[in-house]
């Protein structure tokens, strides 16, 4: 709904300011002229024009997405550390004597590892570590020897609420003190060194304009880069922090401020240039919406409950559609005794001989222990076919909208087909001007035969045509006699 509304306005501000088929008319970079020493014929113009070999754009294009994918192995690098950090600060805690360290290990490590992760955005599929309580296999080392791929008891969508919420607030607030503090300081600096007289007199207009912050064309770049990636905060993780769309629109009223503050009182005032439309940029934002389906699908059905509950309503309720006994359905059974020396709580006298853990698996009992229930598969099952279904019809109501929601406003559209009638109108008055100016010209180069009083001599008559230089009757029958 957001790209088709912006295709209206995009479509009203390029009638408005006379845009529309700009990139056809748009001039070469001086820079790529510069750099570009090949050049071949336009076969419109016929005239040469700077032109890059296929060779060295494919060279272009190798450098540029190996650096795209080195980037993305840092990020993903940056993500397991902060996995690992995650881990080590659970266990940590865990170890300690102190109950109340013990009680709240997870809620501390999830806000202090978010606060870590303010510049990743991305959510990893931890994996399991291990499948049931007292798994030796598993328990190779001191690290793997807590749970931690278990999500909270509120549940995997609190943890990744808690860790949206604080990525997202404190960028926006970190981003917005950088991008009003950064000019101020830089333009104080360049004062600081440039001039002794900012006080005096001599300190001109001109000299004042210059110290401030230069506008580059990487400063457009980073103001849509910032609505991009809040674009995507707002679109892919909407199912797990709801609160996104509030916190991006008092964002933005703040930042519409500051950046008016900035550009007028400590930027140097931009060259304006003519662009058609955004450029790359909406393609940017249709790819992120379109991967938000897929995300806010994953969300929903591997992070909630939405999908087990669903399936124990309509498959295992004992009372029909009810999720009367489900928190009891959803827990699976171990037997303590096969706890080791290491694992399980220090104090173990008055321990149960049963405990109950979230999972789909077998009875320590059942010929295979600790193995997947069949309502695992019917759970992992309808996960799989939630997500096909919800792309689906997500993409056909998008496609729908698409479709009912025109690129052009009906108002622009007949303004655009009345100029255009307008402008063949005037071509062609402006050709038929032409044409009646020729012909006057014309008949103004051709004089006619009295205004020529020319004595051409004896026997000669100033009229061209072979009538006019006959003799005539009477003279013919004189010459006879």
């Amino acid at each position: 709904m957001f790209l088709e509304l912006w295709k209206r306005k995009q479509a009203v501000i390029q009638w408005q300011w006379d845009l529309e088929g700009y990139e056809e008319e748009e001039e070469l970079r001086p820079e790529y002229e510069e750099k570009v020493t090949t050049t071949r014929l336009n076969p419109v113009t016929n005239k040469p024009e700077p032109y890059l070999p296929l060779w060295n754009q494919i060279t272009r294009l190798v450098a540029a997405n190996s650096v795209v994918i080195l980037m993305l192995c840092i990020v993903i690098a940056a993500m397991f550390s902060v996995i690992l950090y995650r881990m080590a600060v659970v266990i940590a805690m865990h170890q300690t004597e102190s109950d109340l360290f013990r009680r709240n290990a997870k809620m501390v490590t999830s806000l202090t590892a978010a606060c870590l992760n303010l510049m990743v955005i991305i959510i990893l599929n931890y994996g399991r570590f291990f499948y049931h309580p007292g798994d030796l296999e598993a328990r190779t080392n001191t690290l793997l020897k807590l749970r931690y791929d278990m999500c909270d008891p509120a549940g995997c969508l609190f943890e990744l609420f808690v860790q949206l919420a604080i990525i997202m607030v404190g960028k926006q607030i970190f981003n917005n003190a950088l991008e009003i503090l950064y000019p101020i300081m830089l333009v104080w600096w360049h004062k600081r060194i440039g001039h002794d007289n900012q006080n005096s007199e001599a300190y001109t207009r001109w000299e004042q304009d210059y110290d401030l912050s230069a506008y580059t064309r990487l400063s457009l770049f980073n103001e849509y880069l910032e609505m991009v990636i809040q674009y995507g905060f707002v679109t892919i993780f909407v199912a797990a922090f709801p609160l996104a769309p509030l916190f991006a629109l008092l964002n933005n009223i703040v930042e519409i401020r500051l950046d008016a503050y900035k550009y007028l009182t400590q930027c140097r005032r931009p060259r304006a240039e003519r662009v058609q439309d955004i450029g790359i940029w909406f393609g940017i934002l249709k790819g992120i919406t379109y991967f938000s389906v897929f995300t806010n699908a994953l969300v929903i059905s591997y992070t909630s409950d939405f999908i087990p509950r669903l399936v124990y309503m309509y498959g295992y309720s004992p009372e029909g559609t009810t999720l009367k006994g489900y928190i009891e359905n959803s827990l699976a059974l171990f037997n303590t005794s096969e706890y080791t020396e290491d694992m399980g709580p220090d104090n173990r006298t008055g321990w149960p001989a049963t405990c109950r853990y979230r999972a789909y698996r077998n009875n320590p009992d059942d010929k295979n222990p600790y193995g997947f229930t069949i309502q695992f598969w019917h759970v992992f099952t309808a996960r799989l076919a939630f997500i096909l279904i919800f792309e689906h019809v997500v993409f056909m109501l998008t496609g729908a909208v698409a479709m009912a929601i025109p690129d052009v406003p009906v108002e622009v559209k007949n303004q655009m087909i009345r100029e255009k009638k307008v402008e063949k109108e005037t071509l062609f008055e402006k050709e038929k001007s032409r044409i009646r100016n020729e012909r006057r010209v014309h008949q103004i180069s051709i004089p006619s035969d009295e205004h020529l009083n020319v004595d051409l001599g004896e026997g000669l008559s100033p009229h061209n045509s072979s009538r006019a230089n006959t003799p005539s009757p009477s003279f013919l029958r004189n010459h006879r006699s």
